[in-house]
């Protein structure tokens, strides 16, 4: 908010001159007859209707103007004119240009759409190019990187940071401390092309938007994470040792101090065994069984595995490479986050919704039951908060439920819809999970009940298993005996969760227009 208000003097006196200069033009062309071209533009300005711009496209224009109250920049030089009616300024169709430039992939126009647009604009007379590529400047070409079946491009981790204090207010500290993300994105439904960005945060701004460091396209994921990370890594030592220079004021970059991925991604990054495999626990010991075709860790007692011992690799089973992220000196076993997002969200609750629709009878619902609980959930739709970003859906369309209807189902809605209707095993049971994720997740409860949250995370495990059977205590139920130590680490859960990502990676799919070249 800091960024986007300027003082309601500096807002009074832009909008007054404004409309002084409209008036100006009004009266001169009573008098004088001015062109007709000017009065279109004159006019077509005053219908743009007033959008906020995005915040990076605002930060390139925040040395050379000013913003108004609508979100739109104006230029310090604006146009004088003479008492002849002659204007000083040699084009006055520039800010127009420049407008139509940001407006339309701010809003996703097509180019079709927009080059339709451009030529009803030329028929009348106005000064601008007919094809949208020449009006958004795009560029004929863009240097990338070949890795294996997919190209590389690295946007350099200083140029991020700067891009993101040019439009929040001055840190408290002159230290910041990254959080980086990491995570695949399909493109198309019909093509195999996927990109693999690498995405961060900064600790110190917790409210601060998400940047882009690094983008890679291909039909599959990167063949070799030390080509992937190659450039990453070596500017973020670079960037780690020298500091940067921003505003007359000097920044020390800490190394990322959280890795925010879920588990296939860690897994990529660390060179250790995906989740299905039988020593892919990455907090403890603990070797898996398979039981009814899938790898399950009923034991809450294994011996817990250390930053040291993953350097030595002490347990081989759980290797198959050495991470290049090693050569930073990170804690790769304490600086990889359990992600509560796909761990709890998308993993334990939706696992307990479809253990009660479709599990094994000891546990299973009647269609009854569920039919009233879900009318339940439609009732509540019209008294939601506008806080909540999705309204409940039916019980049996969970498979289409997203992380934050499975969270909100977690925390709000399941106590008190459940309530009665579940079995009373089943239903305590829920609680559990529920409590202590809303004590983890909560900044004034975490730090004094932490504890607290994570016995009840273990008593919840425990009884998981005689309700439902081990066969059902997978990897992501396993990893909740061992969500607490983020906590006592980083905070709040909230703080180092995968939402603020995900919501990025909706908003780089809607760039790529086209299967042909979508990295560049």
């Amino acid at each position: 908010m800091d960024y986007y208000g300027c003082s309601r003097t500096k807002r009074r006196r832009i909008k007054a001159k404004a409309a002084e200069h409209l008036q100006m033009l009004e009266d001169l062309h009573a008098k004088n007859q001015v062109s007709s071209n000017l009065e279109c533009v004159t006019e077509l300005n005053s219908q743009i209707p007033s959008e906020q711009w995005d915040t990076q496209t605002q930060a390139c224009w925040s040395e050379s103007g000013q913003e108004s109250d609508s979100g739109m920049f104006f230029s310090d030089s604006s146009e004088e004119l003479n008492l002849d009616g002659s204007a000083e300024r040699t084009n006055p169709f520039n800010d127009l240009k420049r407008k139509l430039a940001y407006w339309a992939p701010n809003h996703n126009i097509s180019q079709s759409a927009l080059s339709e647009l451009l030529h009803i604009l030329v028929q009348s007379e106005l000064d601008l190019p007919r094809d949208p590529r020449t009006l958004l400047s795009t560029l004929t070409t863009c240097d990338v990187n070949d890795i294996g079946d997919g190209s590389y491009y690295h946007f350099r981790v200083s140029n991020a940071i700067i891009s993101l204090l040019s439009h929040e207010s001055d840190p408290s500290t002159d230290t910041l401390t990254l959080c980086v993300n990491i995570d695949g994105l399909p493109l198309f439904r019909s093509s195999k092309m996927e990109l693999w960005p690498i995405l961060a945060k900064i600790e110190e701004l917790p409210r601060s938007n998400v940047i882009i460091i690094g983008l890679y396209a291909g039909p599959t994921k990167p063949n070799s994470v030390e080509d992937y990370l190659y450039d990453f890594i070596k500017d973020l030592k670079v960037v780690t040792n020298e500091g940067l220079h921003y505003n007359g004021k000097h920044y020390n970059i800490a190394l990322p101090d959280a890795f925010i991925c879920d588990a296939p991604a860690r897994a990529f990054l660390k060179c250790t065994k995906g989740h299905s495999g039988y020593n892919s626990c990455e907090r403890c010991t603990e070797h898996g069984i398979r039981m009814d075709n899938k790898v399950v860790f009923p034991d809450l007692k294994a011996p817990v595995r250390t930053d040291e011992q993953f350097t030595d690799m002490i347990d081989e089973e759980h290797h198959h490479g050495v991470s290049p992220l090693q050569e930073l000196g990170i804690g790769m076993v304490s600086s990889f986050v359990l992600d509560c997002m796909h761990l709890v969200c998308l993993g334990n609750v939706r696992k307990l919704v479809s253990l009660w629709i479709k599990g094994p009878l000891r546990c299973r619902i009647s269609a009854t039951t569920m039919s009233i609980i879900s009318n339940h959930l439609k009732s509540i739709r019209k008294h939601l908060p506008s806080n909540f970003s999705r309204k409940p859906r039916f019980l049996m369309e969970y498979g289409q439920w997203k992380a934050t209807e499975f969270r909100q189902f977690l925390l709000y809605m399941g106590p008190a819809v459940l309530q009665g209707r579940l079995p009373t095993r089943l239903y305590n049971n829920f609680m559990l999970l529920s409590v202590a994720m809303r004590i983890l997740l909560s900044p004034a409860l975490c730090s004094e009940y932490c504890d607290y949250a994570d016995k009840l995370l273990k008593c919840y495990v425990t009884n998981f298993v005689k309700i439902y059977g081990s066969e059902h205590v997978v990897y992501n139920t396993h990893n909740l005996i061992h969500l607490a130590d983020d906590e006592r680490k980083f905070g709040a859960l909230d703080s180092v969760s995968c939402f603020p990502f995900e919501n990025y990676l909706g908003t780089l799919k809607r760039l790529v227009r086209r299967p042909q070249n979508p990295l560049q």
